[in-house]
């Protein structure tokens, strides 16, 4: 198992028809539909290169110096969050954070970044966890 794994599956927040939501580190097979998420919230304005540039996204779902973790429900990607880690550095950097507009209020963004801070913290990775955020758009402030 990779140093950087993320496996949990729980019951949706909030629902009593028994569905189960997973998170789970992203894997190459999801980049179209992480992408499609960024898509929805952010259209194609979003900045950063990682999201829409797929050999830079591959390369970082690949590499053990990033945690990619998405929020899956029915085969959906419905949350996405990537945490860097400068092991040398022993510095971490949380971004790219987003949730689909259907699934806001259920603290799915909390619970992926809770996860991967677990995980870091678990194993010593770094002393310092900083995040960074882009209001490209007014959606994410709603």
């Amino acid at each position: 198992m990779a140093v950087n794994s993320i496996n949990v599956t729980m019951p949706v927040p909030g629902s009593s028809g028994g569905r189960m939501l997973r998170i789970r580190n992203a894997r190459i097979e999801d980049m179209r539909r992480i992408q499609v998420l960024y898509t929805e919230i952010y259209g194609h304005k979003y900045p950063i290169p990682l999201i829409f540039d797929r050999a830079i996204m591959r390369a970082a779902i690949e590499s053990p110096d990033y945690f990619w973790v998405v929020s899956e429900l029915d085969g959906r990607i419905i949350g996405s969050l990537i945490y860097v880690v400068d092991a040398r550095q022993r510095i971490s950097k949380a971004l790219g954070a987003v949730v689909s507009k259907t699934f806001r209020g259920l603290n799915l963004g909390n619970t992926m970044m809770q996860l991967v801070l677990n995980a870091i913290m678990k194993r010593n990775l770094v002393d310092m966890i900083y995040a960074t955020t882009r209001t490209v758009t007014t959606a994410p402030q709603h």
